[in-house]
């Protein structure tokens, strides 16, 4: 399986070749598995900066409250079958157009999708699962659509990014795993 995470996407693409990305792109259809977070699933899609293209031409727009210039939050993600929860969003594509939708935003855009590409799964999630314990900082106030950051650093952290990304990592492959194995 191959984890893309978050961070800058334009960054993430243009620092590949085109023939590394035609490279995975074709490992993917060829049946490795892909999970994009954040900026790993716009690179997933049909991005300018030298995406991977796994859904086929459709490339995707930022979640809803980037036009509100809010650029981090913790926002509820409903998932059909449990528990509303609050996610880590910062940056965020919303994932309309491509896959099964498994997880929506507030507005009802798909926050996370499944599908496959070839003989690849791949799995696209907009916003960060498995960090909500960062949604949970105090730092954030309730907004009509969830918690903003009340920082004025655009460019905050969590104070233990290390931490944040392991515990991301471990958390989403130890869910997907769980989910692969109960789905056969």
């Amino acid at each position: 399986m191959l984890i893309v995470p978050g961070g800058n996407f334009e960054d993430i693409g243009n620092g590949l070749t085109a023939t590394t990305a035609s490279n995975i792109r074709k490992a993917v259809r060829g049946g490795l598995n892909y999970l994009g977070i954040c900026a790993g699933a716009f690179f997933a899609g049909s991005s300018p900066y030298n995406g991977l293209n796994l859904t086929e031409g459709v490339s995707f727009k930022f979640y809803a409250l980037e036009n509100r210039n809010i650029r981090k939050a913790a926002v509820r993600i409903e998932i059909a079958g449990s528990v509303t929860l609050d996610h880590y969003w910062e940056d965020g594509p919303q994932l309309t157009g491509w896959g099964d939708v498994v997880a929506k935003y507030p507005d009802g855009t798909p926050a996370i999708v499944q599908g496959t590409t070839g003989d690849g799964w791949v799995v696209l999630s907009g916003v960060h699962p498995g960090a909500g314990w960062l949604a949970q900082r105090t730092d954030f106030q309730h907004t009509s659509a969830g918690r903003q950051c009340l920082c004025s650093d655009p460019h905050w952290r969590c104070a233990a990014p290390d931490a944040a990304r392991s515990l991301l990592k471990t958390l989403t492959l130890a869910e997907w795993t769980n989910d692969r194995a109960a789905t056969g």
